[in-house]
C-alpha cells in the first residue's frame, strides 16, 4: 500500500486571507505604529505626527486588506452600546403601542447609527421590579430609555428611571422635562372649532375612566381643550364619563339617558376621549335609532385605523406620531451623547392636525340604518 506523500516534500497551501483585517495589520503592511492608524482611522489626528502622504497610505492600506472597525473596543472605549431601549409597561400594553410610533423611533434612531431595543418590566405585574433597570443595563447594555405606557412600571423602577444619570426621554408623558407629547389641548380646541363649523352647537366629551388605573393626561388636557372652546361660543361645556373599561353595556346605558334628554337640549355632537370609545358609540347610536352624522356628530382622537374603517369613517384628531418619535429620539441622543452633567431638557409640545371624515360631513351621510 503506497504511503502518502510526506509533508516535508508536499507543496504547502497558503493561508486563507482574513476576512477582516485588524489595525495591528493595517500597521505591519504601512510600516507605522498602530497608534497612528488608530488616530487616522478615527479621523484624529490631532495628538500623533502624520504627514498627508502618510495618512493617505493608511486609508489604502486599510482597504486593501478589508479593515472593519472593531464594535466591541468602540464600546468599551465610549462606552456606549448605540442601543435604545423603548421600555413600556408589560408585554400586555404592546399592541397599544402605535404602529406609527414604533416605526417612526427605529427610523430615526438608524438615521443617527442607533438601534431600538424593546424593553418590558418583567415584575410589574408582580409587584417587584427593584433589579429591572440594572438588569437591563448589564445585559442589554443600554444607552437610554424611550419611556411608554409607565403608569403600571414598579415603584422601583420608576424611582430609578427619575435618577438624573439614567438618560432618558418620556413618550407622550405630561413632565416638565425629558418628554414629548402632542398638544392635546389645542386637538381639543380642534375638534369643537369643527363641530361647531358643521352646524353642530351642543358638543359632548365622552371618556371612559377604568378605576384600576391612574387618568391619563391626554384625556385631561384634551377636556380642558373643548372647555376652553365651547366657552368661546358662550356656551357651557358637557362631559360623560362611561364607567368600567367602556363596555357595551355602559356605553348603551350611558347614551340612552343622553338619548333620552329633550332634543332642544339633548347633545348634537359627541366628542370620543379616543377613537374606541367613539367607534363603540356610533354602534350605539344607531341600535337606538340616532342617525350619524345628521342627529348626531361624532368626533375623536388619535385617528387610529379602527377609526378610518369604521362603517361611518371617524372624523378625528391625529397625533403625528411620526414627528413625536423623531423629536424623542433626538433629544434621547444628544442626552446620551452629551456631557453627564447635561441639564434636564425642557418638554416638548408636537402639534396635531384634524382628519375630516363622513361621521360630522351632514352633507354626505345621512346615517340611516341599513
Amino acid at each position: 500500500m503506497p504511503l502518502p506523500p510526506s509533508s516535508k516534500n508536499s507543496p504547502s497551501k497558503p493561508l486563507p486571507p482574513k476576512v477582516f483585517a485588524t489595525q495591528k495589520d493595517v500597521a505591519a503592511r504601512a510600516k507605522v505604529t498602530q497608534a497612528v492608524v488608530s488616530a487616522v482611522l478615527r479621523d484624529d489626528t490631532s495628538k500623533v505626527r502624520c504627514s498627508e502622504a502618510i495618512r493617505k497610505k493608511i486609508l489604502r492600506v486599510a482597504r486593501e486588506l478589508n479593515y472593519r472597525p472593531n464594535p466591541g473596543a468602540s464600546i468599551m472605549r465610549k462606552r456606549r452600546t448605540r442601543i435604545l431601549g423603548l421600555l413600556f409597561s408589560n408585554p400586555h400594553s404592546f399592541p397599544f403601542i402605535p404602529t406609527r410610533l414604533y416605526t417612526g423611533v427605529v427610523r430615526s434612531a438608524a438615521r443617527r447609527g442607533y438601534y431600538v431595543s424593546l424593553i418590558h418590566d418583567p415584575h410589574a405585574a408582580a409587584g417587584g421590579g427593584d433589579y429591572a433597570l440594572p438588569m437591563s443595563f448589564r445585559e442589554l447594555h443600554v444607552d437610554g430609555y424611550l419611556m411608554m405606557h409607565t403608569g403600571a412600571l414598579a415603584p422601583a423602577l420608576r424611582k430609578a428611571l427619575n435618577d438624573p444619570s439614567v438618560r432618558s426621554v418620556f413618550l407622550n408623558d405630561d413632565r416638565p422635562t425629558n418628554a414629548v407629547l402632542p398638544d392635546d389641548r389645542e386637538g381639543g380646541r380642534m375638534a369643537v372649532r369643527h363641530a361647531f363649523e358643521k352646524g353642530y352647537r351642543r358638543p359632548l366629551f365622552l371618556f371612559t375612566l377604568d378605576p384600576e388605573e391612574t387618568r391619563h393626561h391626554s384625556t385631561a388636557h384634551r377636556w380642558e381643550g373643548v372647555c376652553e372652546a365651547v366657552r368661546a361660543e358662550g356656551r357651557e361645556p358637557r362631559r360623560l364619563e362611561i364607567p368600567l373599561a367602556g363596555t357595551d353595556p355602559d356605553t348603551d346605558t350611558a347614551l340612552r339617558s343622553i338619548l333620552a334628554e329633550p332634543s332642544a337640549s339633548r347633545p348634537d355632537c359627541l366628542i370620543g376621549a379616543t377613537d374606541h370609545i367613539a367607534v363603540r358609540a356610533i354602534h350605539t347610536l344607531q341600535r337606538h335609532g340616532c342617525r350619524v352624522p345628521a342627529e348626531m356628530g361624532v368626533i375623536a382622537f388619535n385617528d387610529d385605523l379602527i377609526g378610518a374603517l369604521s362603517p361611518i369613517p371617524l372624523t378625528s384628531i391625529a397625533l403625528d406620531w411620526l414627528r413625536l418619535a423623531e423629536v424623542a429620539v433626538g433629544r434621547l441622543v444628544q442626552l446620551v451623547e452629551g456631557r453627564a452633567d447635561t441639564p434636564p431638557l425642557p418638554a416638548d409640545v408636537v402639534p396635531v392636525s384634524l382628519i375630516p371624515r363622513l361621521s360630522t360631513d351632514r352633507g354626505g351621510h345621512s346615517g340611516a340604518q341599513p
